[in-house]
């Protein structure tokens, strides 16, 4: 039976660090919003271009060219504004008690800060994330766990962790 034990505080970059973790769009999403980008951007530099050679229409060509430059800034700086959003209310949650300690078993999860207690069963964890130093599992109901790899009083519990994922990933929900 697996029995991996971890402690440690929680602090704001860590948790803004979790949530960039967690909610990193996957490959094709960054490929569309990329795309997307471009032709936003190329839409602009063509109504600028008409700007110069249309003098007549220049208050309609301003009015686009400022709705496809809103549109650009909107796409770029609404995922950075989300994951500080989220991560600022996960602090105020964990302020008060940013302290965890908890146990890592083969039935699940389980975590206590303070008087408030955790457990998240393997089966109902829908994601995870893993950089170098960090691990994140986000469960059906949206609660994500952290794990920062300075929270493992050993390496090799580390390694047990990521091996466990490795074996049992997450199955889709139907």
């Amino acid at each position: 039976m697996m029995e991996i034990r971890y402690a440690g505080t929680f602090d704001l970059p860590l948790i803004r660090q979790a949530v960039a973790l967690t909610h990193r769009p996957s490959l094709n999403r960054r490929v569309l919003t990329g795309f997307l980008c471009l032709l936003l951007a190329a839409a602009a530099v063509g109504t600028v271009i008409l700007l110069f050679e249309q003098p007549e229409n220049r208050a309609n060509n301003g009015l686009r060219l400022v709705l496809w430059l809103a549109a650009l800034l909107y796409i770029l700086l609404r995922p950075v504004w989300v994951n500080q959003r989220t991560a600022k209310r996960l602090w105020n949650m964990l302020q008060t008690s940013p302290k965890v300690r908890g146990l890592i078993t083969t039935a699940g999860v389980q975590a206590h800060f303070g008087k408030l207690e955790l457990s998240l069963p393997w089966d109902q964890v829908a994601r995870t994330a893993r950089s170098p130093q960090l691990t994140t599992l986000l469960s059906r109901e949206g609660v994500m766990v952290v794990f920062p790899r300075a929270f493992f009083a050993a390496e090799s519990d580390w390694d047990k962790l990521h091996q466990w994922l490795s074996e049992h990933p997450p199955v889709p929900q139907k």
